[in-house]
Order: C-alpha cells, then structure tokens, then sequence
C-alpha cells in the first residue's frame, strides 16, 4: 500500500535531488547539514491553528511550554472549551493579549460556523 504521508524520507529523498537539479547551489546546503532535515508533522484542527499562533516569535522551548500549559487548561482542546477560558488563565499561562484575541477570534468563528476546519483540509494547495 501507497504511503499517503508526502512527508517521509522517500519523498525527502526525491526533493533533495530535484532541488539540486534545480538550483545546484542548494547541494552545499544540504552537504552542510548532512542532508538531515528534520521532518515534523503540526497538530491540525483548532489545535493546531493554536499552536501555530502561540508559536509565533517565541523560542521552540518557550512556545512548546505555553502550549502545554493551555492544554492543561482547555480540555479537550477545542473552540468551544478554549472559549470559555478566561483571559486571566490563558494570560497566566504565558499568552499575550493580542494571541487570546487571535486565537478567540477564531474560535468564535468555528463555533458560528463561518470557520470549517475540515474543509479547509480537504482543499488543495494552489
């Protein structure tokens, strides 16, 4: 069976040469990283628009610790329990005021449904 993961190390592979195809000079840069690029995948949903919002110019250590501190307090994690907390707890838990608005905005847009989360996986890149 296929794997419909794009990010896999097959597919890495495949990059790395077209890169190189392309733009001959993107093989220094990968000889000097010993053409080890990390994979990852980002949670998805409202979790991880979240995430991506508290990640922003913080520190990997900074943001992955605030994050976990949100979670601990919207359980589980979603628009409509992420709603319900108070400015006060998530301010406490290390997130500044324009992200709460950020992140209630977009909560709230779920929660009405003007936000489908789900179809927006379904579209294509373009």
């Amino acid at each position: 069976m296929e794997d419909k993961n794009i990010l896999n190390e097959g597919n890495l592979k495949k990059a790395f040469s077209y890169l190189i195809e392309k733009e001959p000079l993107f093989k220094a840069v990968l000889e000097e990283k010993n053409y080890e690029i990390k994979l990852f995948n980002k949670r998805k949903g409202f979790e991880g628009l979240v995430s991506l919002i508290v990640d922003q110019q913080l520190s990997v250590a900074s943001a992955k610790a605030i994050f976990n501190r949100m979670k601990e307090l919207v359980k589980p994690f979603t628009a409509e329990k992420f709603i319900k907390v108070s400015e006060t707890k998530l301010k406490g838990a290390g997130l500044s005021s324009q992200k709460i608005n950020y992140c209630k905005g977009i909560a709230n847009q779920i929660i009405v449904g003007d936000l489908n989360l789900k179809s927006l996986e379904k579209k294509k890149d373009s």
